[in-house]
């Protein structure tokens, strides 16, 4: 199956923020998420999984993604740092997908939870520059009244 062993209680005394995994085989992602709170939505984007500052973060989900978690989500937005500058942590592997024979031999994303596993196949990805405004939360659909 591929899917990692994860120690969820023990990774819940850490951190109870812990809710899922994600991991790309063949390539260094292999991380917790955590939940991002409601009160401060980019939390994770400067703190690591302990809770301490750090300039990588952790890959967290969405605030706005909460209510649904992980798989329950309209649109589940996993953030996460590509540091680039030939740095090889956190999601920057996820940056090699531009690349036609790379994105052919990663193509399954891992994701489980405590209570459940899934295997994505990537098909396609949208880089946000290091400059450009951060976009939060799914994107809302317009409700049609009846005629």
């Amino acid at each position: 199956s591929g899917f990692p062993d994860v120690d969820w209680e023990a990774w819940r005394a850490i951190n109870p923020d812990v809710i899922g995994w994600i991991s790309i085989p063949g390539t260094p992602v292999d991380y917790p998420i955590v939940q991002a709170p409601a009160d401060d939505p980019t939390y994770y984007l400067k703190h690591d999984v302990y809770r301490k500052p750090n300039y990588m973060g952790c890959p967290y989900l969405d605030a706005d993604c909460a209510e649904g978690g992980l798989f329950g989500s309209a649109n589940a937005v996993v953030f996460g740092h590509n540091l680039g500058f030939g740095d090889t942590s956190m999601f920057n592997a996820v940056a090699s997908y531009t690349d036609a024979s790379f994105a052919r031999e990663h193509r399954r994303v891992l994701l489980q939870t405590p209570d459940e596993r899934r295997e994505f196949e990537v098909h396609a990805l949208r880089e946000r520059g290091r400059f450009q405004p951060m976009v939060r939360g799914p994107p809302r659909r317009e409700r049609h009244a009846p005629h």
